[in-house]
């Protein structure tokens, strides 16, 4: 679906629409994984991933945002050269 909008074939009033639900399923998961999950580190996980819920989605709503961290992951190599 990103590839899709980055190419124009809809807008981003239309990417948002298409990824409400999504979006709200992942956090049903997620709520419920917090809730009754057998493994600690996955009930860990979850709660954490809910606090941040919201900025996990900036790229669909702050024009520029990428949905990947492809960036900052390439400028580290030459970062890590100096």
């Amino acid at each position: 679906m990103w590839h899709e909008y980055k190419a124009g074939k809809f807008s981003r009033e239309e990417l948002q629409k298409r990824t409400k639900d999504p979006i709200e399923n992942i956090r049903t998961i997620l709520v419920f994984v917090a809730e009754k999950a057998k493994v600690r580190h996955s009930r860990s996980l979850a709660r954490n991933l809910l606090k941040c819920f919201s900025h996990l989605w900036t790229f669909l709503y702050e024009e520029g945002a990428e949905s990947t961290n492809n960036l900052a992951e390439g400028a580290l190599p030459s970062l890590c050269d100096t």
